[in-house]
């Protein structure tokens, strides 16, 4: 099953206990020494603890079990009860804890950017956020609407095996309400593999890990994003070494992560390709087509790869947002 579980005879020794740093849930039985189990959930907020719970009891009515749910746990269990009801409650639990873990880490990182941003710029901010349009944010703040724009950067996000396989589907219409809902603006997609263009007044960091969470809620686990402006996606055409052969065998692989001095450096099953290392990209010319090539690169399930002619038609739709 691999859980670690840890059993505590009281509520006083459990608060004694100090919480291992790692997605977890808390079952409750009904009755124990001291205060009750349902009294303990009133007030574990009081205590900073905000652990999804489990209840269980031989001694609960419908009554009992419907306040239970109603003050937030997610799970009453009446005795007798099945294992695998328990283990399924469980977690369902350490699902929960592990989401709103990542919610708080990705939130503190806007938090920290969001202080970095200027009077004007937060301002900005905030108007995108209410679904203000350019014009109204420049009224409101009594600036031109050129300034506005200004506040803006134009962004390509390119999502990992969306569509292509290991996330499962996304409808494109749900990637760009999802952009919107998270304040970007001008949102477009382009061919249904997960790439979006858009304006926002967040940094590129902020950017990433604002959609990052956002897919993350969707899928139920992360997807991998990467984020680019309008200017790099144009110096990504520019920089290609295979300008001479034909845009779809030629790829970007695009990652966030150093790269290696040597772009061959744990690659595997090399046959016809050719690779060479750009800035935050490699590019691979598949010679003999992608089908059939057994090319293994290490670093590349951290990244993600576009084929030039994509990366030239999102360099250039992100250029019209500019």
């Amino acid at each position: 099953m691999g859980l670690q579980v840890r059993a505590f005879a009281s509520t006083v020794e459990f608060l004694a206990h100090a919480m291992d740093d790692a997605p977890s849930c808390l079952v409750l039985d009904v009755r124990m020494p001291g205060q009750s189990g349902l009294d303990f959930h009133r007030t574990m907020a009081s205590h900073g603890l905000h652990l999804p719970v489990v209840f269980i009891t031989g001694h609960g009515d419908i009554a009992m079990g419907v306040n239970a749910i109603k003050e937030g746990a997610i799970e009453f269990l009446t005795k007798p009860f099945r294992d695998q009801e328990l283990l399924d409650a469980i977690h369902k639990g350490i699902e929960i804890d592990r989401l709103q873990r990542r919610e708080g880490e990705l939130l503190g990182a806007l938090q920290q950017r969001w202080d970095t941003l200027s009077i004007g710029e937060r301002e900005v901010v905030a108007g995108v956020v209410r679904g203000r349009l350019n014009k109204q944010i420049a009224a409101d703040l009594g600036v031109s609407e050129i300034t506005v724009k200004h506040a803006m950067t134009a962004y390509v996000a390119l999502l990992r095996a969306v569509n292509v396989g290991g996330t499962g589907k996304l409808p494109m219409a749900e990637l760009v309400g999802m952009c919107q809902r998270a304040g970007f603006r001008d949102v477009r997609t382009y061919i249904a593999s997960g790439n979006a263009v858009f304006s926002s007044p967040l940094d590129e960091a902020g950017v990433r890990d604002t959609l990052a969470q956002c897919l993350h809620a969707y899928a139920g686990k992360p997807v991998v994003v990467l984020v680019r402006t309008a200017a790099e996606m144009a110096a990504v055409v520019t920089r290609n070494p295979f300008k001479s052969a034909a845009g779809n065998r030629v790829v970007a692989l695009f990652v966030d992560e150093a790269l290696p001095n040597d772009p061959l450096q744990g690659v595997t099953g090399i046959g016809e390709e050719q690779l060479a290392l750009g800035e935050r990209e490699l590019f691979i010319h598949y010679g003999d087509g992608m089908v059939g090539s057994r090319l293994r690169i290490p670093f590349a399930a951290q990244g993600t790869g576009r084929n030039i002619n994509t990366v030239a038609r999102l360099a250039a739709m992100a250029a019209e947002l500019d």
